[in-house]
């Protein structure tokens, strides 16, 4: 890379300058080993599979978590997803009876396959939530851009993760603005409020996208925004097999009948 791309950079914010062991291995390696983790995770028929995987990643999670912070916080909705698939097909598949709630019946095929949904939905939120906590943005892009993914793709989204917390400011502002107003008295106000906050949201974002695009423009911007690169290299390989060994195990452990369910 030459001094004039070095300068050219895309800076993100909210990079994490933590000397955690794992944001310091390569990000090609990390990225597949999740791909792999989401595999194991998909594809095992056992309860135990996603749950061992999913408490590997939590223990992960919560050692790189920043202190006053809970990975908790970030599991709202996927426990709410899991919670509502797991209810469904406690209704909607088998047809051993458990028990039976007036015209619906909780069968135990339904239980089994709920629970199993459950556990791959958090369990698969997990390895995803890791990733990006141990990973900053400006190297999954070089990975990315190393995977040879369209270059129009991570344009956009290096672009978006830029802008997103600058959109998300001035929403909040905007709401604040709202709450002073009594926009959310009662809830008549507070769907007009709703409304109008997000017409505005779309038109500030349209208005600053024309404005980004104008200055880029100006100064020279010719349709290749400069990323990191990644020097080519297999010493991820050795690291990958390192990080999916342990999801690996808990995938062989269904397929050798370790785990009872």
């Amino acid at each position: 890379m030459n001094k004039n791309e070095q300068s050219c950079l895309l800076e993100l914010p909210g990079e994490n300058s933590s000397s955690f062991l794992l944001k310091k291995i390569d990000s090609r390696a990390k990225v597949i080993a999740a791909i792999i983790s989401l595999y194991f995770i998909l594809s095992s028929p056992y309860i135990m599979t996603p749950l061992l995987i999913g408490v590997v990643f939590f223990i992960t999670l919560q050692l790189s978590t920043q202190k006053g912070s809970s990975p908790w916080k970030r599991l709202i909705i996927p426990l709410y997803m899991a919670a509502l698939a797991v209810i469904t097909q406690f209704f909607w598949t088998g047809q051993t009876v458990l028990l039976s709630l007036g015209p619906l019946a909780v069968k135990s095929e339904g239980l089994k396959q709920g629970i199993l949904i459950g556990t791959r939905i958090i369990a698969g939120n997990l390895v995803v939530l890791t990733l990006a906590t141990l990973t900053n943005p400006a190297d999954l892009l070089a990975a990315a851009r190393w995977f040879r993914m369209p270059t129009i793709i991570i344009e956009i989204t290096s672009l978006v993760y830029r802008y997103i917390f600058l959109i998300q400011e001035e929403a909040l502002a905007m709401k604040e603005a709202q709450k002073i107003r009594l926009g959310y008295f009662n809830w008549h106000k507070t769907i007009d409020s709703t409304v109008s906050l997000i017409t505005m949201v779309i038109i500030r974002t349209y208005d600053r996208a024309t404005r980004v695009n104008e200055a880029m423009t100006t100064r020279g911007y010719t349709g290749n925004l400069y990323t990191l690169r990644i020097e080519h290299g297999n010493n991820f390989i050795f690291q990958t097999f390192i990080l999916s060994a342990l999801p690996g195990l808990c995938w062989l452990g269904g397929n050798f009948k370790i785990w009872p369910f």
